[in-house]
């Protein structure tokens, strides 16, 4: 969301997590210091400035501007149903539309396609929703003609989401389900902000956010916050978790990636509907959450949390991405379990559930792609 959309509640939210990163990283920093020079490294003592890296090389044309259409290679008509009608403004007093969707996870897998396109394995462990063949070596074209979808209109949405699995000591967790929001102000809102404008999801879109929020309910209390240490004070068995991953929304207008899959889409002018990503777990008998990490913040040697991100490669079907646009988004309604806002709605995939099986899953009998669908 815009800065100048958030309150300074928010803000001061958001500035107090970014500290909390930087100290962790400081403080990791300085031990790796102290062991470099207890090994008796000639390296920079603190305070020293440090010798700069060369830029982790990216693959070549990570600068995209655009993604040919590709026309759907099934049957459409038969991932649509009818839903009822809507009565334009009718989400008011809220100043955006929505549109949401529920998915399961596909597959697990050490890949990262943005990160390491075409380097299977070379990944911390990835979690993935929507196209249930995204791998390492997906393309904008692989993810338009392969794959099935795991969210409400199964090939419709073949876009690829995914985010570092969630662990447990030696055990995934595995999220009941997840929910996608696309929520923008309309075309002609008065809350659109002074020189900006909104427009739709561009083709081929990719992105990566950090940061997050962790929210637990349950017999312990209520958390919903940033901060992963404060929010699991009162996980309790039989609670809930809810990770959520919130992605920028201020587009330059011009290019679809960028060589740090952000820059693309940090002060642009032009406001594209944010993408909010939440998995939702139970807390089983037993499960002490309290001791709960990202793979990511394992790999990276992070405190568990700090390290949250998410990775998104829009893939949806053209005429589909325009109808939810014009209307669930352009006629402020308030869309749910994939109702395009038009009388129509996208079917779900044969075996969704909010109840995924199996909920648990030994970290050590995932090698290669572990799959659940597809």
């Amino acid at each position: 969301m815009p800065y100048d959309a958030l309150d300074n509640n928010q803000l001061a939210t958001e500035a107090r997590g970014l500290i909390n990163v930087a100290e962790n990283a400081m403080g990791r920093a300085m031990a790796r210091l102290d062991e470099l020079t207890r090994r008796g490294c000639d390296c920079p003592a603190p305070g020293d400035p440090m010798p700069m890296p060369d830029p982790m090389p990216m693959p070549s044309g990570s600068d995209v501007l655009a993604a040919n259409a590709i026309p759907a290679n099934f049957d459409k008509a038969s991932w649509i149903v009818p839903k009822g009608a809507h009565v334009d403004g009718e989400f008011a007093p809220d100043f955006v539309g929505a549109f949401r969707l529920t998915g399961n996870v596909s597959h697990y897998a050490y890949d990262d396609p943005l990160v390491f396109p075409g380097q299977p394995g070379a990944s911390h462990l990835h979690e993935f929703v929507g196209n249930t063949l995204t791998d390492a070596h997906s393309t904008y074209e692989t993810l338009r003609t392969a794959g099935n979808g795991t969210t409400e209109g199964g090939p419709i949405n073949r876009t690829a989401y995914w985010a570092p699995a969630w662990l447990l000591g030696d055990t995934i967790l595995v999220p009941d389900f997840v929910t996608i929001y696309y929520k923008r102000m309309p075309q002609g809102s008065p809350h659109i902000p002074a020189g900006k404008r909104v427009v739709e999801l561009p083709r081929g879109l990719r992105m990566i956010t950090r940061g997050g929020k962790f929210k637990f309910d349950g017999p312990g209390g209520h958390s919903d916050t940033t901060d992963l240490a404060e929010a699991v004070k009162v996980a309790a068995e039989g609670g809930t978790f809810i990770h959520g991953l919130h992605f920028p929304v201020e587009w330059d207008g011009e290019r679809i990636d960028s060589a740090d899959h952000r820059e693309h889409m940090i002060g642009g002018d032009n406001i594209i509907a944010e993408i909010s990503y939440l998995r939702h777990y139970t807390i089983l008998p037993g499960e002490d959450f309290s001791r709960i990490e990202l793979a990511s913040d394992r790999a990276m040697g992070m405190a568990p949390g700090t390290s949250s991100h998410g990775d998104y490669w829009e893939a949806w079907d053209d005429d589909i991405r325009h109808e939810f646009h014009a209307n669930a988004i352009d006629r402020w309604l308030n869309c749910s379990g994939g109702d395009l806002g038009s009388g129509r709605g996208l079917k779900r995939p044969p075996g969704f559930t909010f109840d995924q099986q199996p909920k648990r899953i030994p970290l050590a009998s995932v090698s290669g792609t572990y799959r659940l669908i597809g």
